[in-house]
């Protein structure tokens, strides 16, 4: 591979543990002699954990003491040898692997307040910019119209206030919110609200349509929905909770509630139960796979068993008439709708009783607070010391202190079937983990580097690392509403350059759009990116054309990872400066140590259970990527049971989470064996890298050959790489239907 690029590495490391080979040997080592030894290591020194008779708060640190605060918040309280589980890993129900069994946290106490308490509330925590460009701005260079800091005070204020205002709304701990919003920070406050006081929360991405919101709030069982007035993209202000909220809540119905109403409502007196019985089982096996769907096709599949049903006119129009009037008349989806005032909106329809005002709320809520801290008013708050205001907010509002896997949120992915699976992260293992592969990935310093996640937090890449691993490593961290390439393509270089951007994160079609076309390059030289140390792509396969223009554009320390929305974290990635493990524009990229990752193929029949044999893939032959030992920040379960989930033995859906993920392989006898399976192709080389090359499921057969669509596309874009004159901007394979080949690019 000699005439791959690699640059050299970077001369400084202060973070990363893994900074040779043998230290990643080491490690892999450790963790397949005690896993649970391993990650407790870990989440021990990385997050704070609560001892319930000390009421405190303690981490564990370099001399093995533990150290951190007591529950007034007024004093600090040190401790040896203490451990914050029974055990640090329990396998006994697998898939459902427990992690620090008995331990109790609170993702947001690690997020927030801890940092407060340490001295560092005047930092920043986010950096906020709106849509709206002013090219006049930064000396004719261009800036946003609408731009924040939010320091790391304030939002453990604003926080603490939002759950307050929850708690008023009836909700506790084991409750469920969804929050559909554009990218602003009020998202993060409502966000970190839910973590302190254990509401689950399922995220939202604004674009998703009114069907989808419907059928995820439907399943999470959310009480409470958090929306705004409005968006801003491509500076034009648009409605959201019109268009998505309302929408969701008032078109739709649940299936389950239209078969109760169908059920139970009255028969005209010239009815008959027969005729009922029909309808029922009719709707049910025609729509019972679905979540939500409108009044008007339930009444369509009624309509079709009237049709064949043999009653008279009059009677079969009562009948009609009766049932769609119980469907109108369906009970509230959602006791209160929560709007946040950010677009400016005017006249926006609203539903008496159900819709009430972010601000409203917030300042009933302050006063609260404000009483029982014995304050007279805001600025007497904001006058205390970090360790006064947080012990003043703890009087009201402490954070919950909550099993170690107890739901954090609940994030949904497309199911085979198109029905969305929630698959749930957890208080303890997911925070410790995340925030630990900052460390490895990219050398990030507290208080020193700065974050540019390019994703919204309705995705895991915003909820892991826009939010939770920035917060929880104190790094700040930018959020940007809208497109990063608005009104061109230098909006996104501007940005790394006023914030001094040291960390970035993007996907590959993002970096695509840049290559596209020549204009797009002098739009982003105008600007200075030399602040950034390090930067990654994400979840997408990428092409070693991709990645060099990435390393020639940005930073030559441009890595490969590779996660998804179930694994939470990286998985996959380069260890910053780690020079045994050579960074290359090749794609490629390594298994972290306590990623017992691999290649495996299918072999002979499928039993009775769904599973196969199978076999390790030879180096460079291609199969589907495997991880076969359990870490703390995978998903812990699929979402359901959802009545059961204050139980010490809940485990969720954990059938359909089996059957998804660990479903696949059997040993030798036929015993299952618990290989976590995300569906996505891979190759493995001698030097212990992979590379990755799409969905397993995404392929074109093509004469009896089955091709990979990311395999076609990569070659297609190398002309980038070998043609300075290249016209390719960018492509995407489908496959089409064709006579003698069954299917052609």
């Amino acid at each position: 591979m000699t005439d791959v690029f690699a640059p050299a590495p970077p001369a400084v490391v202060r973070q990363n543990p893994i900074r040779s080979g043998e230290d990643w040997q080491a490690m892999r080592e450790a963790c397949e002699r005690d896993a649970g030894a391993f990650h407790g290591d870990i989440a021990a020194r990385t997050i704070h954990w609560f001892h319930p008779e000390l009421n405190a708060w303690l981490s564990q640190g370099q001399d093995d003491s533990w150290s951190g605060w007591s529950g007034d918040a007024a004093k600090s309280t040190e401790l040896s040898n203490w451990v914050p589980w029974q055990q640090a890993l329990d396998e006994s129900a697998a898939p459902f692997f427990r992690w620090f069994v008995g331990a109790k946290t609170n993702a947001a106490f690690n997020e927030v307040d801890r940092h407060v308490l340490s001295g560092y509330g005047e930092e920043a925590a986010f950096f906020y910019e709106g849509d709206r460009w002013d090219p006049a701005s930064n000396k004719g260079r261009g800036g946003p119209v609408q731009h924040s800091r939010l320091s790391r005070r304030e939002l453990l204020v604003q926080s603490v206030v939002a759950a307050q205002a929850l708690t008023d709304l009836g909700l506790s701990c084991g409750d469920c919110i969804a929050i559909n919003m554009p990218n602003i920070l009020e998202q993060i406050i409502w966000t970190e609200a839910a973590k302190r006081i254990g509401v689950i929360y399922t995220p939202v991405f604004g674009g998703f349509s009114d069907k989808t919101l419907s059928d995820r709030i439907e399943n999470a069982g959310a009480r409470v929905v958090i929306t705004a007035d409005g968006a801003s993209r491509n500076a034009e202000v648009a409605g959201f909770k019109e268009i998505y909220t309302d929408p969701a809540l008032d078109r739709y119905i649940s299936v389950a509630t239209a078969l109760k109403i169908l059920a139970e409502a009255p028969i005209g007196s010239n009815g008959d139960s027969e005729t009922k019985s029909m309808i029922l089982e009719h709707v049910r096996e025609n729509l019972g796979g679905e979540i939500t769907l409108t009044r008007a096709e339930i009444m369509r599949e009624v309509g079709q068993v009237l049709a064949r049903a043999n009653l008279g006119t009059t009677q079969t129009s009562e009948l009609r008439a009766e049932l769609a009037e119980a469907l109108a008349n369906s009970p509230a989806r959602v006791s209160s709708v929560i709007v946040v005032r950010h677009a400016g909106i005017v006249d926006i329809p609203w539903s008496e009783g159900r819709d009430v005002w972010a601000h409203d709320l917030m300042a009933a809520a302050e006063e609260k607070i404000l009483v029982e801290a014995g304050l007279q008013n805001r600025e007497a708050l904001d006058a205390l010391s970090n360790r006064e205001l947080v012990a003043a907010l703890w009087q009201s509002i402490p954070p919950l202190p909550v099993s170690a896997d107890f739901p954090l949120f609940i994030i949904y992915t497309s199911g085979s079937t198109g029905k969305p699976k929630g698959v749930v992260h957890v208080h303890g293992g997911y925070i410790a983990g995340i925030s630990h592969t900052m460390k490895v990935s990219f050398d990030a310093e507290p208080g020193t580097d700065v974050m540019w996640v390019i994703a919204d937090p309705g995705w895991i890449t915003g909820q892991s690392y826009m939010i939770s691993a920035a917060l929880t490593s104190r790094i700040p961290s930018v959020v940007t509403e809208g497109a990063p390439v608005f009104p061109n393509a230098g909006r996104f270089a501007s940005i790394i350059e006023r914030y001094g951007v040291t960390l970035f994160k993007a996907g590959v079609t993002f970096l695509k759009g840049v290559m596209s076309n020549a204009q797009n390059l002098a739009d982003v030289e105008r600007y200075d990116m030399s602040s950034l140390k390090v930067a990654t792509f994400c979840a997408e396969p990428v092409s070693p054309s991709v990645q060099q223009f990435a390393m020639d554009l940005m930073t030559p320390q441009y890595i490969n990872s590779y996660w998804a929305t179930e694994h939470g974290g990286i998985v996959w990635t380069h260890p910053y400066g780690n020079a045994d493990l050579p960074l290359r524009a090749d794609a490629h990229t390594y298994p972290l140590p306590w990623i017992q990752g691999d290649i495996w193929l299918t072999e002979g029949e499928v039993d009775d259970n769904g599973r196969y044999e199978y076999r390790a893939a030879e180096l460079e032959e291609k199969g589907e990527i495997v991880i076969a030992r359990p870490y703390p920040y995978l998903a812990r379960t699929v979402w359901g049971d959802a009545g059961n989930v204050l139980e010490p033995d809940w485990v969720g859906d954990l059938d359909r989470y089996e059957n998804t993920y660990f479903g696949r392989f059997r040993d030798r006898e036929g015993g299952p064996v618990y290989a976590y399976l995300q569906g996505d192709y891979a190759r493995r080389y001698a030097d212990g890298s992979f590379s990755l090359h799409g969905r397993s499921d995404d392929v074109i057969n093509v004469s009896g050959h089955r091709m990979g669509t990311e395999e076609i596309e990569g070659a297609i874009l190398k002309d980038h790489q070998i043609n300075p004159d290249s016209k390719v901007g960018n492509c995407i394979i489908i496959g089409a239907r064709a006579r003698e080949k069954g299917f052609t690019p």
